[in-house]
């Protein structure tokens, strides 16, 4: 019985050699997976031939693997994270809004119409607001393009009750405020001293002073006169000037009826320029310190608020967009917040005012309005 008969044997020979091969058998799959790759190798070689003879040769090189070119994009495995999405471009100044609370007088003690105060709130690119935890009192100077703010903190300020009061208690701390709202402070002023902030960058901060701009470096505290009163003919003052891209911009004289701003090299010192605004500026060297952009009354109309560019070398207007109008009624007056370049071409201030029927107190962001003025 252990012996098999050879016409039975035959027939399962048969049988087997005429029998699929099993799907899932590996030597199958493996002979499958070459057959399939030598197909995908052909038809590669054959779509770029066709495709350098179509475009006569103007085919970028492709590294790697065939079928996987080097430069696309990841395949995407189920259950990954997605890539990060693209960060939005970043704004050549960063447009911090600031400002004290405002209220309408109502004949009450309590306030019931008005706008709150920002103590310091970034707009970003795309409309939106990043407020920045500062210490109570916080005077924004500048903006650090690392995402810092430098101000000033006044303390203990004792109020004279008479002419001959003693005014040495003012104490004035310059404060850097990081964007986690952790700050290092350092005493600045001396007694009867006035001191402000005019500008800053990664590594120094602009402050004025009695002898004029002083440029403080950050790290070791150490202060340099870089441009004397004498030279500009003026005492410098805190919202009076402003340090951008290596010059500075003075506003040497202020009437009822015109804003005269001289800009000056912090380098040789030497006068680049004059502009002439409306009367009530609040300008901003761009960039590169080439340009003035400045919100400012017209002669004509001291409520009306324009936005305007000027070249500095010619002092030629480039640019006038309205912003808002102070009206007579204080429920809804209006003012400007803030202003900045995105660019070296284009500036964008905010404008905020309460609106007509108000009856509550508004948050900046609520009632704001971004307005831009460009040279192209």
């Amino acid at each position: 019985m252990d012996v098999v008969p050879e016409p039975m044997a035959e027939l399962v020979h048969r049988a087997a050699a005429t029998t699929p091969a099993y799907p899932g058998d590996l030597a199958t799959v493996r002979r499958r997976w070459r057959t399939r790759r030598r197909r995908r190798g052909a038809a590669l070689t054959g779509g770029l031939v066709a495709l350098v003879a179509l475009t006569g040769g103007a085919v970028p090189l492709l590294h790697g693997r065939a079928g996987t070119p080097a430069d696309g994009p990841p395949a995407v495995v189920p259950g990954a994270s997605s890539p990060a999405p693209t960060p939005e471009r970043a704004a050549a100044q960063r447009l911090v809004i600031s400002g004290t609370e405002w209220f309408v007088p109502d004949g009450s003690d309590r306030p019931k119409v008005g706008l709150a105060a920002v103590p310091a709130a970034e707009l970003r690119l795309d409309g939106s607001v990043v407020p920045y935890r500062v210490p109570e009192g916080f005077e924004l100077g500048a903006a650090l393009p690392d995402g810092r703010l430098v101000g000033l903190v006044r303390r203990d300020v004792a109020r004279p009750r008479s002419a001959g009061a003693n005014t040495d208690k003012v104490a004035i701390d310059l404060v850097l405020v990081e964007p986690g709202g952790r700050e290092r402070r350092w005493h600045l002023q001396a007694p009867r001293e006035r001191v402000g902030v005019v500008g800053a960058d990664d590594r120094t901060v602009y402050l004025v002073r009695p002898a004029g701009l002083v440029a403080r470096d950050l790290s070791t505290g150490v202060e340099k006169v870089v441009l004397r009163s004498s030279v500009v003919g003026s005492d410098l003052l805190g919202p009076d000037a402003r340090v951008t891209g290596g010059r500075i911009a003075v506003r040497s004289e202020a009437t009822r009826t015109v804003c005269l701003i001289d800009v000056y090299d912090l380098a040789g010192r030497e006068r680049r320029g004059r502009v002439e605004t409306g009367p009530g500026c609040l300008f901003v060297l761009s960039p590169d310190g080439r340009s003035l952009a400045a919100v400012h009354r017209t002669p004509a109309n001291i409520r009306e608020q324009r936005l305007g560019i000027w070249d500095v070398a010619t002092g030629k207007q480039l640019a006038d967009v309205p912003v808002g109008t102070v009206t007579r009624d204080p429920a809804t007056a209006g003012m400007v917040y803030g202003l900045a370049w995105d660019d070296d071409r284009t500036a964008r201030a905010v404008w905020a005012q309460v609106p007509p029927g108000a009856d509550r107190v508004y948050q900046v962001p609520e009632v704001m309005r971004i307005v831009s003025a460009s040279t192209q």
